[in-house]
């Protein structure tokens, strides 16, 4: 087994699910899981798990309007419904307003693991 093989497919897609549910710092995923894994090899897994996501998945999970007709249609929709004028797509995700610390002290802003 050479060093790009050590890993095996299980564990780099394990690793790289974890960063993307959690997105926390690199190393942390790699102690976290039951191998130890460098920073290194964390990134090269998420590099490559997300490659292969985007490769695999892309063309039949995302769907964009490849006409004239059909983009303005999704414009007026988006709109109509949301407000949004001139955008021509969105990603399902939540947006959560985040309200600063009134705490002055050092370890909020340097918390790292």
């Amino acid at each position: 087994m050479t060093r790009k093989d050590a890993l095996s497919t299980e564990i780099k897609v394990l690793c790289a699910l974890n960063f993307f549910a959690f997105g926390t710092y690199q190393k942390k995923i790699g102690n976290d899981l039951p191998i130890l894994m460098s920073q290194g090899s964390v990134s090269h897994s998420i590099h490559e798990v997300s490659k292969a996501m985007s490769k695999n998945l892309w063309q039949k999970y995302v769907k964009f309007p490849d006409d004239q007709n059909a983009q303005k249609t999704v414009k007026e929709e988006l709109f109509k419904c949301c407000g949004l004028g001139g955008v021509l797509g969105t990603v399902d995700c939540t947006h959560v307003a985040i309200i600063a610390s009134t705490f002055k002290f050092p370890f909020f802003y340097l918390a790292t693991d």
